[in-house]
């Protein structure tokens, strides 16, 4: 990351932003929320996805936050499935379903980035 012209303070905010104002709201998941988890999502993918080179840490920090992306990114559609029509009590049924779903995505993406090789250079000859 250090060769990147990526903030890393506006990424963290942006991760900030989407995971902890849907959490702190109350009433049912929106729509948006989903929209807005997906949009950080693949800018973090486009700015962070770690390479071969990569420290264990930052390997890490990437799959929590895409963890923590998708959960975010699942409530909606999770509560939209189940209930129709939420409460706030079935939201909070949806949160959870949808935070497990983020911690079984860390996993993966943990496991994904633990094994990536580093890509082949093909050079004109």
């Amino acid at each position: 990351m250090a060769d990147q012209k990526v903030d890393p303070g506006a990424l963290l905010m942006a991760v900030l932003t989407v995971a902890a104002v849907p959490l702190t709201e109350e009433g049912p998941w929106e729509l948006m929320n989903t929209v807005v988890a997906l949009v950080v999502g693949v800018l973090i993918c486009c700015y962070l996805l770690p390479d071969a080179g990569s420290t264990r840490r930052h390997r890490l920090a990437f799959s929590v936050v895409a963890g923590l992306t998708t959960a975010i990114f699942c409530a909606w559609p999770v509560q939209w499935l189940i209930w129709r029509s939420a409460t706030d009590r079935e939201a909070d049924y949806a949160s959870r379903i949808a935070l497990a779903i983020g911690v079984v995505a860390t996993g993966v993406v943990w496991a994904f980035v633990r094994r990536r090789k580093q890509p082949v250079e093909v050079s004109a000859a």
